[in-house]
């Protein structure tokens, strides 16, 4: 568990065969099921494994419910081993928080939101009294926090289990709020509110789940509270995501704030989720960097800057930035607010996956471990200030990413020379995108700039290093002098005022280990411009993170 103000308890987990006690609706939207038999207490299976009293003892718990799996008609449940289950050939078991549980009568309350798609609600659907039905867990409990003052709780209709069970065990003497998102009126429940707590429901009024602000907007909207505030929060995983930011710049400390993503809004079908994770490896490439060259286990010490860690760990602190930016955009890290695209002197920490991957699988966290891929080797060269070899990038994807940032370039310039010369690794597409939109223009992919004509470079920068790019845009200048020519780059860019997204680290990482670049700042590539003998005398925003610059090799009035 997280190292939090809630104390921690561990079960072996195991499964139980149950029955269906009782079936009713709380809301339209909303079906509750009670489940209960012998096998809550303690009992012994057929294989003679003892197996203890079902423990549920924080308010956030939960149970993997195992239904049938599409085309099944009966759940085929994990099998008891000693300490754990064996999962091979068991159905689909879904992770559901208890709403209620007592002991003393035996009866496991659960809630099921309703909803199309999910194996569980189409179970909850159409199960009747009598069925049987396995649960396994909980393996695991967090009670209740200590030495607070005041609870801020929030979710939407996935964390109403939790937080109904929340208040209705909340702590003597601590106040709180609590904000409840749900489609409308109808959806709201008679919860118990405690003395001190105030409950306030927000309705989406017609905003599909998972798409709304309004838990977030009533968030930020509140008053802050005096003292120390714990903070949970629960529910669709993107919604949650400025709830989390904000919270972090309210310094909330790390100790005292949970938010978890319940569900994600985009459901993609399990092959095509399971593709995705296998082709996109540069996450993972990164932590496994990261493990490598010491940069977690030294940052699980203490919080330090880029250049402190490079200089420590004996890392090009440019290539440290990089990899930081990319574990940053996974929550393996956390930037400083004030630097948040990693960019100056911020210090980095570790975020809250980083928090979870070295309390929970502190094993995978060994710099021995080996996850060995060509990438690897290409990204641990970039940050000994080295680079691998270079790639050759197929044309069509050229095209794919020329596609978005072209039509811009186009419009933003006026093409009224007598010829173009395109060059750069998506010159093919920028060529046919000028030839399309400007077929007054002539346009060539081949020779030097023309007198008085044009040179476009588009996503050229970024295959070279800093001192490659300058030797090159030199060259550049020194054709376009004579020929009286004007020179337009285009780049994509890292932005340095903003959050890092996960896309553009992603690729930030990759350019370094492949080229020895990355995604260059604006200012770093105005610099090299600017070294290389050319004059700015134009700007322009195309979009993507992408700009422009017009260049010439006139020297300013």
């Amino acid at each position: 568990m997280s190292r939090t103000r809630r104390e921690s308890k561990t079960y072996p987990i195991n499964v139980r065969e149950l029955r269906v006690l009782e079936v009713s609706d709380v809301t339209p939207r909303m079906r509750r099921i009670v489940i209960g038999g012998d096998q809550l207490g303690a009992f012994t299976t057929p294989d003679g494994i003892a197996v203890p009293p079902l423990r549920n003892e924080g308010f956030d718990d939960h149970v993997k419910v195992i239904v049938p799996d599409a085309g099944q008609p009966r759940a085929v449940p994990p099998r008891q081993v000693e300490g754990h289950l064996d999962w091979s050939g068991a159905s689909a078991a879904k992770d559901y928080t208890p709403r209620d549980w007592d002991p003393r009568t035996g009866r496991l309350t659960l809630d099921f939101v309703k909803h199309d798609g999910g194996v569980a609600s189409a179970w909850s659907l159409s199960a009747e009294v009598g069925d049987p039905v396995h649960i396994a867990g909980p393996k695991s409990s967090a009670l209740l926090p200590a030495d607070v003052d005041r609870l801020l709780v929030g979710g939407d209709e996935t964390a109403l289990p939790a937080i109904g069970r929340l208040l209705q065990e909340w702590p003597a003497g601590v106040g709180g709020q609590v904000f409840v998102e749900v489609a409308d009126a109808a959806e709201q429940q008679d919860l118990p509110v405690p003395d001190g707590v105030t409950l306030t429901w927000l309705h989406r009024r017609g905003v599909a789940a998972g798409h709304s602000t309004v838990l977030a907007d009533a968030v930020t909207a509140m008053p802050w509270p005096d003292g120390s505030v714990y903070c949970w929060f629960a529910g669709e995983a993107m919604s949650l995501k400025p709830i989390r930011r904000y919270l972090k710049e309210r310094g909330v400390p790390a100790d005292c704030l949970e938010v978890s993503g319940y569900w994600r809004r985009t459901q993609e079908r399990p092959e095509v989720t399971q593709l995705v994770r296998l082709l996109s490896l540069t996450p993972q490439i990164a932590l496994r960097t990261a493990i490598r060259e010491g940069l977690i286990g030294r940052l699980e010490k203490e919080p330090a800057d880029p250049a402190t860690l490079a200089e420590e760990l004996g890392l090009n602190e440019t290539a440290l930035r990089a990899l930081a930016r990319a574990l940053v955009a996974e929550d393996v890290l956390a930037a400083d607010e004030a630097d948040p695209a990693v960019n100056a002197g911020g210090v980095l920490s570790l975020g809250p996956v980083g928090q979870v991957m070295t309390e929970e699988y502190a094993e995978v966290t060994d710099p021995r471990a080996q996850y060995l891929d060509l990438s690897v080797a290409s990204v641990t060269a970039a940050l000994r200030g080295q680079h691998g070899p270079r790639p050759q990038v197929p044309q069509d994807l050229l095209t794919q990413d020329a596609a978005w940032a072209t039509p811009s370039l186009v419009q933003h310039h006026a093409w009224d020379y007598p010829m173009a010369t395109v060059i750069g690794s998506a010159a093919a597409a920028v060529a046919a995108q000028l030839h399309s939109d400007v077929p007054a223009l002539l346009v060539s992919t081949n020779g030097r700039p023309a007198p008085g004509g044009v040179v476009v470079a588009c996503w050229w920068l970024e295959q070279f290093t800093d001192e490659e790019a300058l030797a090159a845009l030199s060259d550049l200048a020194a054709q376009c002098r004579p020929a009286g020519a004007t020179a337009i780059v285009a780049e994509r860019l890292r932005e340095t005022d903003e959050q890092v997204h996960d896309h553009d680290a992603e690729l930030d990482l990759q350019l370094l280990a492949a080229y020895g670049s990355g995604l260059r700042s604006a200012d770093e590539v105005e610099s090299l411009v600017t070294r290389a003998g050319f004059t700015i005398r134009d700007r322009q925003e195309l979009g993507w993170d992408m700009r422009s610059w017009e260049l010439t090799t006139d020297q300013p009035a």
